[in-house]
């Protein structure tokens, strides 16, 4: 039942409307946000450093955030090469992830037709859409408390360890990604 989401062909569309309104414009524009040149720079000075745990900022240390968004910053420069897109391409999977688990977990409990329309009005939101497309922590971190709700949702109805262990994992992703709020958010829900 998991995987007939994946013969659907609504779920396909909403997958590929994502990745066209959240990766792709990615290197259609500079770095706008006051923070998000600072995430951009700190990943480039680790990489020029060899150093991927202490982060650094004009070479002096950043203890802004938790270091997992300069990890996927600085995969995106390895894949790509240092610029905008490779610097946000990751960043936006995440939020490609998040429609993905929004489909996933609504069409489980309300069918596909609402799975579908809830994943549109998702990517109907602006600043969705906008912190989808910059490189900081904001949708990496969405992705992974939804996640975290999701699998403890997951775990208490179908009584499964699995879902339990997927929660707690993503919580702790989720603090990697911006600190404590990654566990109390979900922790306080």
């Amino acid at each position: 039942m998991e995987f007939q989401m994946l013969k659907d062909r609504k779920f396909w569309f909403v997958v590929l409307l994502a990745f066209v309104l959240l990766v792709l414009p990615n290197g259609l524009y500079t770095a706008f946000d006051k923070d998000e040149p600072k995430y951009l720079e700190a990943a480039w000075e680790m990489i020029k450093r060899g150093d991927y745990i202490t982060p650094y900022y004009n070479y002096h240390y950043r203890f802004d955030k938790p270091i997992l968004v300069y990890w996927v910053i600085v995969a995106g420069y390895k894949l790509f090469g240092v610029n905008e897109f490779s610097g946000r391409f990751f960043v936006s999977l995440f939020g490609v992830l998040t429609v993905v688990l929004l489909y996933w977990w609504v069409s489980r409990w309300k069918g596909r037709d609402f799975a579908f329309w809830a994943s549109l009005v998702l990517l109907s939101l602006l600043d969705f859409i906008v912190m989808s497309s910059i490189a900081m922590p904001d949708v990496i971190l969405t992705f992974f408390i939804a996640a975290a709700l999701v699998f403890f949702f997951e775990g208490y109805h179908r009584r499964s360890k699995l879902f339990y262990n997927l929660a707690f994992l993503s919580a702790g992703f989720a603090t990697l990604t911006k600190g404590p709020v990654g566990l109390a958010l979900p922790g306080l829900v």
